[in-house]
């Protein structure tokens, strides 16, 4: 008695529409989702036009073109945390308000804002230009 032997056909998978899909839903991940930004500047928007904060007059930075103001007082970049501490008398939770003024680059207001953030003030507040 003879047995016949079967020869099974080896089914072959084509992984190449696999790999489509796969890069497919990955494309779609990537494009959908948010990223998050851990350096984000937390700023507030100063809703009255003149400046005053419950503990004491608020400290005013006036960033133009070419100059930095603290009040009345010109400062260069590097002197700016130094003017702030030094009218503020040390009390780092005094409010601060920038006010830009006309034709300012953002990187320079954002340059001014991490100065600010980075000399221990926490109450930064953006003032539109009168």
């Amino acid at each position: 008695m003879r047995l016949e032997q079967t020869h099974r056909r080896r089914v072959r998978l084509a992984l190449t529409p696999l790999i489509d899909v796969v890069f497919l839903l990955l494309l779609f991940f990537m494009l959908s989702s948010t990223f998050l930004d851990l350096q984000q500047l937390r700023v507030g928007a100063q809703a009255v036009s003149r400046p005053s904060a419950g503990k004491g007059e608020a400290l005013v930075v006036r960033v133009e073109t070419t100059s930095l103001r603290v009040g009345h007082q010109a400062v260069t970049p590097g002197g700016l945390v130094a003017a702030l501490n030094r009218l503020a008398g040390g009390d780092k939770g005094r409010k601060v308000l920038v006010r830009p003024g006309e034709g300012v680059r953002l990187q320079r207001l954002v340059d001014v804002l991490e100065a600010i953030g980075g000399g221990g003030f926490t109450d930064i507040a953006l003032q539109e230009s009168r």
